[in-house]
């Protein structure tokens, strides 16, 4: 900066004095030109300088500094030559701080008085430099820390360009720099006492082998005591530490607090609480260098000493007292397994709340706090519950007890009567109240256990549940009325039969009572499936039960049938049962025949009248149960009744029916590929198998029968054809397809020398009805249109008596068809409810129709002389769709559909 200052003012007073040259006055100062660099080689270059104005002050010094920027005698290399006088050339070989490759740049200085005139600034690049050269060191003994002379020459002024190694460890430089002097700073990293000392100047390193540094590395000798806790203070010695400003001193990665400082030998301080690690390294940090005494330290576990109090209750405080960490945070008590909410820490104590989900009698409370755990040689134990009140202290099933006292916790509190256990209905700190338990009578003692821990209360309780002490008579029929004598009868709910002597509360059927008082009641014997229990009061209430029977069993005399009269009869007939122990109430005397229930007229002990019930032809056994007795009659009642049930029938789901006359057969089952055909074998009421048919078809409609062949409309969902059947192949083959729009669900009729089809519905729609109306010539084979019907019809609602066609329609109307005119008449109302795929048999001139569709199991007769319906009394077989019907012999054959029960109908017997 000063020669920047000079440089300007020698300007201003050049252009100042510019032309005056008649007043021209000597400078005081002398000038000096730097010239060019030569002799550049690998070992350095020469430089050179001219003093070409000596000026007036005395030259003290003179010389040269470089740099890569501006040089300046204060910053950078330089070489200074000493004193000069006069005018003339100076140079100077310089053979060190300089780098290959790298351009600087020089200036030649001279120092005259407080004046360092700087002359112009050369330029060059380097091709390098020889190293410095080290003569000795001073001392060759020291500690790390200690400062030692390195002397020699070709060292750099600038003290960043010197670099000085400890072996291969790079040491601080001091600031003092000289080139043949320097200081440097033995560092603490040092691991070997041996060490060679090298400088390197611009990448030149240069060993110094005169001697080797000798350093006495710093040593830990002791840590009293070795082994210590948390917050206890600790001597440490040392040996070849030197003492510093700096130093600090570590335990793991914490800094220890010293509470005496380090006076180049010992120091003290508190352990931690942020050591966490059993066995610990002690560390010294010093002018940036850690020194690592690796296992030096043990850090002893935490301990308990004492827990107080040793009993207490959830939410109560307890102490912990021994050594502990103070960090509150990372610290955790245990409870057995079950951690507490601590209070407070302190070394010497530890405040924990009682955790309420502690479940145990004891407890060994454990501390934690890092990888150190330690262990109370103390049990905890939690306070025993106490009973202070109850109230009330007499009460039966159901009734609440209020107990009060302490310690009590909810969901781990039971209450016991004797060994009864009592239904809970609230549990605070303070009170329980809890249901009076029932199947017990008399005095008991009240426990309460908590958590394991019981305690029983100082007075007894009376628990007046109702018991049975006796009864009469010990055996009657159901329906008679028995006394029984107790205790607390007042309190009962209800007198039951208990069938399991060994469990009273399991299954039982209830007596209705007829009174009650304390100590006796009176009671109606129930009627249910039993044949002896045990008479048991129970009590219920509020969802609480009790049961206490008495000793002796009671049994329903078993009933005896002697006879019975008529011997044969029909549905209504009033039979009269004659024996012994009957019920009084009719309804408890089940009477059945082929277990059909009848309905009982009148009974006494020795006698039940009973009317017979609608039910197949037959003779049969008399059955008579009371309550769990079964009695049969030796003999057999004959039933007579136009409805007979025969053997079932060998198949389901029948397709269709042909009625020849001589012979019937039935083809089932529906929708199939193979297609058996049954014959009816009339002798015993039986089906046969006559051969199979192969329809592509898979539902078929009502036949028409025209000598041996049988006619019928059939259907898939995607085509209908018109079929015949012929009794002599025992094939089915198709005639034609249908007329028009007849489709599916047509109804078909004989015409004599025709066939009549229309009505029923489209094959594509459904609900979408057809009213045309066809007649088929089985001489030419073909088709012709008639007038449309006037109504709506489906299949299986159409028959034919004596040559005349009928049909009902959807909507229940009787029509007969004309043919002649071609017309249909509305003649009467069908008062049944199927609409299609019904029972229509004709027999013997009247027609019975019945079941279907919407319909049920009404069957009504249709006189066509009269005009006339009569509804049938004898509907015996279950409601079905599309049932096997015919009549052979004068007698209707009925069953099938869903159902392979078969049926014979005898008009005859119908009255």
């Amino acid at each position: 900066m000063i020669r920047d200052i000079l440089k300007y003012t020698l300007l201003a007073l050049a252009l100042l004095f510019a032309g005056c040259e008649d007043e021209r006055v000597p400078r005081d100062y002398p000038r000096v030109r730097t010239l060019e660099v030569t002799n550049i080689t690998g070992e350095g270059a020469l430089f050179s300088a001219e003093v070409y104005d000596a000026g007036n002050v005395e030259i003290t010094g003179h010389g040269f500094t470089w740099s890569r920027e501006k040089p300046e005698i204060n910053l950078n290399d330089r070489v200074n030559l000493g004193p000069f006088s006069g005018i003339g050339h100076y140079s100077s070989r310089i053979t060190t701080a300089l780098e290959p490759g790298v351009k600087y740049k020089v200036a030649a200085f001279i120092r005259a008085g407080n004046y360092t005139v700087y002359g112009n600034t050369v330029e060059f690049e380097s091709l390098g430099s020889l190293g410095p050269v080290i003569t000795g060191i001073t001392p060759e003994r020291a500690l790390c820390g200690d400062t030692i002379l390195i002397r020699g020459k070709n060292f750099s002024w600038v003290g960043h360009n010197n670099k000085v190694f400890f072996n291969e460890t790079a040491a601080k430089v001091c600031n003092e720099v000289t080139d043949t002097t320097l200081l440097a700073v033995v560092p603490f990293s040092l691991t070997v006492p041996e060490q060679t000392v090298s400088v390197e100047v611009t990448g030149n390193r240069t060993v110094y082998t005169g001697s080797k540094l000798i350093v006495d590395l710093p040593q830990i000798e002791s840590i009293i005591p070795s082994q210590a806790r948390w917050g206890d203070t600790i001597t440490m010695s040392f040996r070849y530490l030197k003492k510093s400003d700096n130093i600090r001193f570590f335990i793991d990665q914490t800094q220890l607090v010293l509470t005496e400082a380090y006076d180049g030998e010992t120091a003290r301080a508190i352990v931690p609480f942020e050591a966490v690690q059993p066995r610990i390294d002690l560390s010294v940090s010093v002018s940036g260098t850690r020194l690592v005494f690796f296992g030096s330290f043990t850090l002893l576990p935490p301990i308990i000493t004492s827990i107080y109090p040793v009993m207490a209750s959830w939410s109560d405080t307890v102490t912990l007292y021994g050594v502990f960490n103070a960090n509150q945070a990372a610290t955790q008590v245990l409870f057995d397994e079950r951690a507490a909410n601590i209070v407070s820490v302190a070394r010497d104590s530890i405040k924990v709340i009682v955790p309420n989900d502690l479940l145990g009698t004891t407890a060994v409370l454990t501390y934690k706090y890092g990888d150190f755990t330690c262990s109370s040689t103390q049990m905890f134990s939690l306070l025993p519950p106490v009973i202070e009140t109850v109230s009330p202290m007499s009460d039966y099933t159901g009734g609440i007890v209020t107990i009060t006292g302490k310690y009590f916790k909810n969901y781990y509190t039971t209450v016991k009567f004797n060994d009864i256990l009592s239904s809970v209905i609230s549990v605070t700190g303070t009170s329980i109240q809890c249901y009076a338990p029932g199947n017990f009578c008399g005095p008991s003692e009240i426990s309460v256990t908590v958590c394991g821990q019981t305690t029983l209360f100082g007075q007894t309780f009376d628990l007046t549940n109702p018991s049975v002490v006796s009864f009469y008579p010990t055996h009657a029929s159901p329906g008679d009325t028995i006394t029984i004598e107790g205790l607390n009868l007042q309190n009962v709910s209800l007198f039951l039969i208990s069938i399991k002597p060994d469990n009273p509360a399991y299954g039982g059927y209830g007596f209705e009572t007829v009174t009650k008082e304390q100590g006796l009641a009176t009671a109606i014997v129930p009627s249910a499936d039993y044949t002896s229990g045990l008479v048991t009061a129970w009590a219920w209430r509020d969802w609480i039960e009790s049961y206490l029977a008495g000793d002796e069993m009671f049994s329903i005399d078993a009933p005896v049938i002697n006879s019975f009269s008529p011997s044969s009869g029909s549905a209504g007939t009033v039979v009269t049962l004659s024996g012994e122990h009957f019920s009084l109430v009719p309804q408890y005397n089940r009477v059945t025949i082929n277990d059909y229930p009848v309905e009982i007229v009148s009974c006494s002990r020795n006698e039940i009248r009973f009317r017979m019930p609608n039910m197949s032809a037959g003779n049969y056994h008399i059955s008579l149960s009371i309550c769990g007795h079964q009695v049969s009659s030796a003999g057999t009642f004959e039933n007579i009744s136009p409805w007979r049930r025969l053997q079932d029938l060998p198949f389901t789901n029948n397709s269709f029916t042909m009625d020849f006359g001589d012979e019937v057969f039935v083809a089932a089952p529906v929708a199939s590929s193979n297609v058996t055909l049954y014959k009816f074998v009339p002798e015993n009421y039986s089906f046969v198998t006559a051969g199979e048919v192969h329809p592509s078809l898979s539902y078929f409609g009502r036949t028409v029968v025209k000598g041996d062949r049988a006619y019928m409309m059939a259907n898939t969902y995607s085509e209908v054809k018109f079929l015949e059947f012929n009794r002599n192949t025992m094939s089915l083959s198709v005639v034609s397809d249908p007329p028009g729009k007849v489709s599916t669900h047509t109804i078909l009729m004989d015409g004599d020398s025709v066939i009549y089809a229309g009505g029923g519905d489209s094959l594509t729609y459904r609900g979408y009805y057809v009213s045309e109306f066809w007649k088929y010539n089985l001489f030419s084979g073909t088709w012709k249109r008639l007038k449309d019907l006037p109504f709506f019809c489906m299949t299986s609602s159409e028959f034919t008596i004596n040559g005349r066609n009928f049909v009902i329609s959807i909507d229940k109307k009787l029509w007969e068809y004309n043919p002649v005119a071609d017309t249909w008449s509305h003649i009467s109302t069908y008062p049944g409810t199927g609409t299609y795929d019904m029972m229509i048999v004709v027999c013997n001139g009247r027609v019975y129709i019945g079941h279907g569709r919407y319909g049920n199991n009404q069957i009504y007769s249709y006189d066509p002389q009269t005009n006339s319906w009569d509804e049938l009394l004898n509907e015996f077989p279950r409601f079905r769709v599309k049932p096997v019907d015919f009549e052979y012999g004068g007698k209707i054959y009925f069953g099938g559909s869903d159902r392979n029960d078969f049926w014979e109908y005898d008009p005859m017997l119908d009255h």
